[in-house]
């Protein structure tokens, strides 16, 4: 029997669901889109676009739902970030915080293998529905639809459903997704539980005595039982509710198993096994940020970036301390530390960098890109995982932190690009400019190799960054504009030789291989290097400084 095959794309980047049983702020994401969820969704497109009437419901509709209640389907997922947005919903009197959690898929497609033979007719019909096809999920995950002959080439469908006793492969997870019930099992389960609910209502009648139910009462209470599957699909869930059904009726669950990095990071998942070596090393997290305060959300100014980024390191180590107390492991994380075994700080750099990021250009810090030239292993990932937010306890203040994506530049840098940041040099550019202050990590000479100029050198020297063709440093106007006498520059306990904040512009000789900053506390935001705007950049062929 030759498969259906299917594909979704997601045109606003995100997919928005929320499994079955689930409250919103719960902040999970049905992934992969459940059976039941697809089959919803045909039918709804079926009576918003192509005029469907309940008693007037074309045959090949019912032939269709038949044919994908019969068996579930296998997906194709893409590798995919969970992140989360808040706002203010009003009700009645008052608002209410609501998390709207999505999985964000770029412009990446869901693949389905549905094995199962369609008629021509129902196969044309869902050709058109997916066609006509809205969104999937919320109404916000904006999505279009096609039927295929085949999949592309390279798809592999390793999102599959398992057993009921078969242990879910190496390098994946265990998920649910409520799909379908065959029509004939449907029928049979409604005929058995109306049953028994009307048996048991007039017992309990007749033992509080009472007549038992009327020809009206048991006609409303026939009613809370849909007659058939499509009756099922098209009850309103708010309906179901009501009737005191915790899962919709005419469905089940469907154990799938599903690749540990179609949904990096998985939300809210505490580990209590220990660790694999499946996960590849990250080179990058995007951290999302959100405050609650009694004024709304109101994020740190980007001139407390120092503060904040301290503050997000401590939250990733505690994080680490409490993961290793969970496994019950003493592996040791130098990518989060900055230590050796031994308590010595690193070398080289190959450790996390905290860069702050203010996507939205409103002053505030709204995103942290965390950083490891020599990457983060599975421990180190996922103590970043489990940070859920930092606390500054001398004002009070707590940021929520969600990680939004996690990996290598090709996971990270469509984000990033998107939302108009340059951190990670899509254009390759040579000439870069200080977006937070740079301090001097040692005290400055007049001459020697502690000047000023000698310092910056020896900065990009012990990062293995390419040789500054051009060193400009800005004067007290270009760093009093910038707002750099407003950042604080001091990290608790860790005062600096000098406090003189830098504006600096580099040209390298060279594209960097990634982002960088430099000076003291250049690993929790100061000294932030980002590729310079038109109005800086010289020309390529200017001579090299002597």
């Amino acid at each position: 029997m030759p498969p259906l095959y299917l594909r979704f794309r997601f045109l606003g980047a995100r997919y928005h669901a929320t499994p079955w049983g689930h409250h919103v702020n719960e902040g999970l994401v049905e992934w992969p889109p459940s059976p039941w969820r697809l089959c919803r969704a045909l039918l709804a497109t079926g009576f918003t676009k192509l005029g469907f009437q309940e008693d007037t419901l074309p045959d090949a509709m019912r032939a269709l739902l038949a044919a994908l209640s019969e068996a579930p389907p296998s997906y194709s997922l893409p590798p995919s970030a969970v992140a989360h947005t808040r706002h203010y919903m009003p009700i009645v009197g008052k608002t209410t915080k609501v998390f709207d959690t999505f999985a964000h898929v770029g412009d990446r497609a869901v693949y389905v293998r549905w094995p199962v033979d369609l008629e021509p007719e129902s196969r044309a019909l869902l050709a058109d529905l997916l066609t006509h096809l809205g969104y999937l999920g919320r109404a916000e995950a904006w999505a279009e639809g096609a039927v295929l002959d085949e999949p592309p080439p390279g798809v592999t469908f390793d999102t599959r459903p398992l057993a009921a006793d078969e242990p879910a492969p190496p390098g994946c997870d265990r998920v649910s997704a409520l799909a379908p019930v065959r029509a004939a099992d449907y029928a049979a389960f409604r005929e058995g539980a109306l049953t028994g609910a009307l048996e048991a209502e007039n017992q309990q009648r007749v033992a509080a005595g009472k007549k038992p139910l009327s020809k009206a009462a048991r006609k409303k209470r026939e009613a809370d039982f849909p007659v058939d599957l499509l009756s099922c699909l098209l009850t309103p869930t708010d309906a179901l509710h009501k009737a005191g059904w915790r899962q919709p009726p005419g469905t089940r669950w469907v154990d799938y198993a599903r690749p540990v990095e179609a949904l990096d990071p998985a939300p809210a998942r505490v580990p209590t096994t220990a660790l694999t070596t499946t996960r590849r090393r990250a080179e990058y997290v995007l951290f999302a940020l959100a405050s609650d305060t009694e004024r709304g959300n109101v994020l740190p100014q980007m001139r407390r970036a120092l503060i904040q980024c301290e503050l997000l390191h401590w939250a990733a180590v505690k994080s680490l301390d409490k993961l290793k107390q969970t496994l019950g492991i003493a592996e040791h994380c130098p990518e989060l530390t900055g230590q050796d075994a031994r308590g010595v700080p690193l070398e080289g750099h190959e450790h996390a960098a905290y860069y702050p990021l203010d996507l939205d250009r409103d002053g505030r810090l709204d995103h942290v890109l965390v950083h490891a030239r020599g990457g983060l292993g599975d421990l180190a990932q996922r103590a970043l995982e489990h940070v859920r937010f930092s606390y500054d306890r001398d004002h009070e203040v707590r940021v929520f932190v969600n990680v939004a994506a996690m990996g290598d530049a090709a996971v990270v840098g469509p984000l990033l690009e998107h939302a108009g940041s340059s951190i990670l040099n899509p254009t390759g550019a040579r000439v870069f400019v200080t977006a937070t202050p740079f301090i001097a990590p040692r005290h400055l000479k007049r001459s020697g190799r502690n000047t000023i100029l000698g310092q910056v050198r020896a900065e990009l020297q012990s990062r293995g960054l390419p040789e500054a063709r051009d060193i400009t440093f800005g004067a007290r106007r270009e760093v009093v504009e910038r707002g750099f006498l407003r950042f604080v520059r001091e990290r608790r306990g860790r005062k600096p030789p000098s406090t003189r904040p830098w504006w600096i512009r580099l040209e390298l000789a060279e594209p960097p291989p990634a982002p960088f900053s430099l000076g003291y506390a250049s690993h929790y935001g100061l000294g932030l290097f980002l590729p310079a705007p038109d109005e800086y950049a010289l020309p390529h062929d200017r001579p090299s400084p002597s």
